[in-house]
């Protein structure tokens, strides 16, 4: 069983987890005094309460307010309609979202890149097979967006469906490549206004790169600088978000120990804070979902293996760096 604050985890968070998870059970929603049930058998939706007031399931997404419970192994109802599949249900009230507010959980970020699981593409309308083409594991939200021949509102709709019904996937490799690199940038060059000097600190992090790609070769992309295009290979390296944070942030951290060895800890301490200081606040929406401020300070703390692993954890949770549960 889970349950939480639909404020904290909407609605359409939750029937995500459940389709990806192939759970079977049954999905309690209280809100304004009413409670509505939702019936799953791995992953695919029963049967629901039907209530044509606007806390009801026609309007479910709209729901910011209340709390959830889900029992795993209850007894299922027939199903609501032998013609109606769980993919078209959850499009379907998807569409019927009126509430933005609704659609920003699941849509995180407008640089998240959507990639198909597996759309039954038969059971789209012609409407949305126009976005659903516009998916090609490159662009992001906004990319796609602005592509759409259709209006905004009612792409950010289709998109959210597709992912509530557990069809499409949301990746932010590319912006979590583009800040850790700018945080590799901005070390370098801060190293280099010491006695490292600038071509000393790029000198030793060419050798540790050249180390660490021994053990991780997508990081032969990686140029300081960051250009557009060698960015776009180096994500292509990486099968989601968090792996690039786990390995770009283990490199930062490999670079960090061995330039340690010429400069003073508390110098090296400062430098880092001076970037998180600096360029942190200009990228504060990237930086507060990849949680960057965390890895930041996990440096400098050089924190004891057990807190390292617990931090690694967190952040490893899913390709957010979010949890469901937490």
């Amino acid at each position: 069983m889970f349950e939480g604050s639909l404020t904290k985890t909407p609605l359409g968070t939750v029937f995500q987890h459940i389709v990806h998870q192939n759970l079977s059970g049954r999905l309690t929603v209280r809100s304004d005094g009413k409670e509505l049930h939702y019936f799953f058998i791995r992953g695919r939706l029963q049967n629901a309460t039907k209530d044509p007031d606007v806390t009801g399931s026609r309007h479910v997404f709209n729901l910011i307010k209340g709390d959830f419970t889900f029992d795993e192994a209850q007894d299922i109802d027939s199903p609501i309609s032998p013609e109606m599949t769980t993919f078209r249900w959850l499009m379907n009230r998807s569409l019927e979202t009126a509430d933005p507010r609704a659609m920003q959980w699941v849509l995180l970020s407008p640089h998240a890149i959507p990639q198909v699981a597996s759309i039954p593409i038969a059971e789209l309308t012609d409407d949305e097979m126009k976005i659903a083409a516009l998916i090609d594991d490159d662009r992001t939200i906004t990319d796609i967006v602005k592509a759409s021949p259709l209006p905004e509102r009612f792409t950010l709709q289709v998109l959210f469906g597709l992912v509530v019904a557990d069809t499409i996937r949301l990746v932010r490799t590319l912006e979590v490549v583009r800040v850790l690199v700018h945080v590799i940038d901005e070390f370098v060059l801060a190293l280099g206004k010491t006695r490292l000097t600038t071509n000393g600190a790029e000198r030793m992090f060419g050798k540790t790169l050249s180390e660490a790609i021994v053990d991780n070769p997508q990081l032969e992309h990686l140029e300081l600088g960051g250009s557009v295009q060698s960015l776009h290979l180096l994500r292509r390296q990486f099968e989601r978000g968090a792996d690039a944070l786990k390995i770009l942030g283990e490199l930062l951290e490999r670079y960090y120990k061995a330039v340690s060895v010429f400069i003073e800890g508390a110098e090296l301490a400062k430098i880092l804070r001076d970037i998180a200081v600096n360029y942190f606040p200009r990228h504060r929406n990237l930086v507060n979902e990849l949680r960057m401020d965390e890895f930041i300070t996990h440096i400098i703390e050089d924190a004891a293996p057990r807190e390292r692993e617990r931090f690694w954890t967190a952040v490893l949770a899913d390709e957010g760096g979010r949890s469901i549960l937490g």
